[in-house]
């Protein structure tokens, strides 16, 4: 990978940040709903943010 710049690194900074508080808070909601519909719904939701962010990790070629 190319050497990235300062802004670069602190956009890719903010959007992983993004990124895991979305999954924390789906799986969070989650947990909390009784529907399970919705339930799972927001499961999944938290899954997907969390393999996203997983990615970004692996693109800058940290372990996640």
């Amino acid at each position: 990978m190319k050497h990235l710049t300062k802004k670069e690194l602190d956009c890719l900074s903010e959007l992983m940040e993004n990124e895991r508080l979305a999954a924390k808070k789906a799986k969070l909601y989650g947990g909390i709903l009784t529907d399970t519909a919705l339930s799972e719904c927001l499961n999944r939701i938290g899954a997907a943010h969390e393999n996203r962010f997983s990615k970004l990790m692996n693109l800058l070629g940290g372990e996640a």
